[in-house]
């Protein structure tokens, strides 16, 4: 059973005037179609990040593989195609707005080069641009110095948050976790690790600074485990506490876990036992209205 994102994929290439199309073309027709066509009006679509070639999204690139591992799209020469008998038909199941908006978007740029296509998102939407050697633009943000930044991967994609990062000018990712294992796609450490690094942005896992299951379940409220990491953890980490310290103050560093609301995690915690000691301020990534916001420090 596909999701209706990857028929929407499957759609964009049998719309396609020559029937196929190079990844870039691929990835710059969906961008476009949530950007322009507002197609996520109708689901949750991919995310973007900006990469070497414009508008990337790693879910996407791992969507794709499964369909040609599953056969329904194919590689020729290069190209995607989707002309498999197991992608019959697949484009019918869309509804009938969903539909008319990928044949209007292949009407519009169905034969635009990649080069084009480019163009385009550097005109209209630069920011997905700034990172292309392509058209030579590469920029980066520059986040305020001397800050605790915490995220937390609920509630986004992979290549929401890193666009996240990347918009903030986050260098650093520290990986407050105990176990970095996730079924969500791109948040189990090797894989996170390689595209924070497709991304140049280092990351760590610190394991001594999470909070184990064990302790977690023993616990008779949040209050009283907060209290715990705090009593009870953080005074046995003052090396890992005086190195998250050490690299917030010199380079933008966020530090991760799961919950979207801080409160709800021991990231809070720590952020505010580092902000406490060297006076930084704390910024939160809010998912909602895709901000960083500060948090007020008693």
């Amino acid at each position: 059973m596909l999701f209706w994102r990857q028929k929407v994929l499957v759609a964009l290439i049998q719309e396609a005037p020559l029937l196929k199309a190079s990844s870039a073309q691929l990835a710059d027709w969906a961008f476009l179609l949530k950007h322009q066509n507002r197609i996520d009006e109708h689901g949750r679509f991919y995310d973007f990040v900006p990469y070497d070639h414009g508008p990337f999204s790693f879910l996407m690139e791992h969507e794709i593989m499964r369909l040609v591992d599953e056969g329904v799209l194919t590689v020729c020469d290069g190209f995607l195609c989707a002309q498999s008998s197991r992608a019959g038909g697949i484009a019918e199941e869309l509804p009938s707005t969903q539909r008319t908006l990928v044949s209007l978007l292949a009407e519009e740029y169905g034969r635009l080069s990649e080069e084009e296509l480019l163009n385009i998102v550097h005109c209209c939407y630069p920011w997905y641009a700034s990172r292309s050697t392509a058209i030579n633009c590469v920029s980066k943000a520059c986040a305020e110095a001397e800050a605790v930044y915490t995220i937390g991967y609920e509630g986004l994609s992979i290549d929401a948050f890193l666009d996240a990062l990347l918009r903030r000018g986050i260098e650093v990712v520290l990986d407050v976790r105990a176990v970095p294992h996730s079924r969500k796609h791109g948040f189990s450490r090797p894989e996170l690790e390689q595209k924070c690094a497709n991304m140049a942005i280092e990351y760590c896992h610190l394991p001594e600074a999470g909070i184990s299951s064990v302790v977690r379940r023993e616990a008779d409220s949040e209050g009283d485990l907060w209290r715990h990491y705090s009593s009870a953890i953080l005074p046995t980490i003052p090396d890992t506490i005086s190195r998250i310290t050490t690299t917030c103050s010199q380079r933008p560093t966020a530090l991760l876990c799961f919950e979207a609301d801080p409160i709800y995690c021991h990231r809070h915690v720590l952020a505010q036992t580092i902000s406490t000691a060297a006076g930084f301020d704390i910024f939160n990534y809010v998912v909602e209205g895709s901000r960083w916001e500060r948090q007020n420090v008693c």
